[in-house]
């Protein structure tokens, strides 16, 4: 029994809804007979048509209750088999219309016409039910739910046509499909630059210490440094040589005499060194030690890449050194677009010097 008129009314609320879409309703005659087959079954969990009144609505629920306390409720592998019994039933009993079952007209139709069933190909399936979602291009890697994902290991082929990887998207956006019941089966970028799906894998996280995912990893970019070498030779294989040496024989070995004749006289023409004082010598350093600092200060450091850059500012913060702003600003902007495999390494690094 309800304490309060307002909470019956919250366990006995009725929500309507009128389906005005005509294509359903072939479907929906089928879904009143079939489930009118489960009540002829007498299965339990029958909840009562929104025609119902309150009072049979009222006692519905009152028994339904009473099934679920008492265990009465089927489970979801029970009712599944209900189903396929109902359908059975369904297909084998004569109907009005027809005549006859329906299993006797699809065999009629099989024996007098040929008819033949097609099925939906596994992978056209497979195709329909697939998310989409859009990811940017980082080097040959995307990120998809927190999990990183990189295309097929690098060929010749794949060198010369730039295509068939995502090594030539960094910092494109491409679209993604997946399953996102099992993402780690694998998922497809979209190229945009002819449409094509490029398979891609999920990237296994390499740890320091295990020896086997280190050599896996190296063994992974050798083979694709390996392509691209080879690549690069049978593009110039063919190329033509911009001079032939022979042709220019005499002129070289004349350069070298020349070369020759003027290093013997130089070395003749050159005066012998004049001693020097200790006090002249330590002068003369104390002036280098002193120009040092301002040399020091204006040469600035050339790297090759943003991380070199970092991992130079990295160490020498963890040394105490001192660090410009800008140098500080740059480290800000590279960790915000680090990937969870440098972060992790730089991680790495500081909890093995805080032991």
């Amino acid at each position: 029994m309800a304490k309060s008129r307002t909470e019956w009314k919250k366990q006995n609320r009725r929500i309507y809804a009128n389906v005005k879409n005509a294509k359903t309703k072939p479907i929906e005659r089928f879904f009143s007979t079939l489930e009118q087959i489960l009540a002829d079954l007498c299965l339990p969990g029958y909840v009562r048509e929104i025609k119902a009144s309150a009072a049979e609505e009222e006692e519905s629920n009152r028994r339904l209750e009473w099934q679920k306390k008492s265990g009465y409720i089927l489970t979801l592998e029970e009712f599944a088999n209900q189903v396929v019994k109902a359908i059975d039933c369904y297909e084998h009993r004569t109907h009005g219309t027809l005549k006859h079952s329906p299993q006797d007209d699809l065999k009629q139709a099989i024996d007098t016409e040929g008819w033949q069933p097609s099925f939906i190909e596994p992978q056209d399936l497979y195709y329909l039910f697939l998310e989409r979602a859009y990811a940017t291009v980082r080097g040959d890697r995307v990120t998809l739910a927190g999990k990183q994902y990189i295309g097929p290991n690098l060929t010749q082929e794949m060198v010369r046509t730039n295509r068939g990887n995502l090594a030539g998207l960094n910092r494109q956006k491409v679209e993604l499909r997946y399953d996102s019941d099992n993402p780690e089966a694998g998922i497809w970028a979209i190229d945009p630059r002819d449409n094509q799906a490029i398979f891609l894998t999920a990237v296994e996280p390499i740890f320091m210490l295990d020896d086997a995912s280190a050599s896996a990893s190296l063994e992974w970019k050798r083979k694709n440094m390996k392509a691209v070498r080879d690549a690069y030779r049978s593009m110039i294989t063919d190329a033509p040589l911009l001079f032939e040496p022979e042709k220019f024989k005499e002129l070289n070995d004349a350069r070298a005499a020349a070369l020759m004749s003027d290093s013997e006289n130089k070395t003749a023409s050159v005066p012998e060194k004049q001693s020097m004082s200790d006090e002249q010598f330590r002068s003369l350093v104390a002036a280098k030690i002193t120009v040092e600092p301002n040399i020091k200060e204006r040469a600035k450091p050339v790297y090759l890449t943003p991380r070199d850059r970092y991992e130079s500012l990295f160490f020498a913060i963890a040394k105490k050194e001192k660090v410009s702003a800008a140098d500080l600003a740059f480290m800000a902007e590279y960790e915000e677009n680090m990937t969870d495999e440098q972060a992790a390494y730089f991680a790495s690094v500081v909890s093995m010097n805080k032991q």
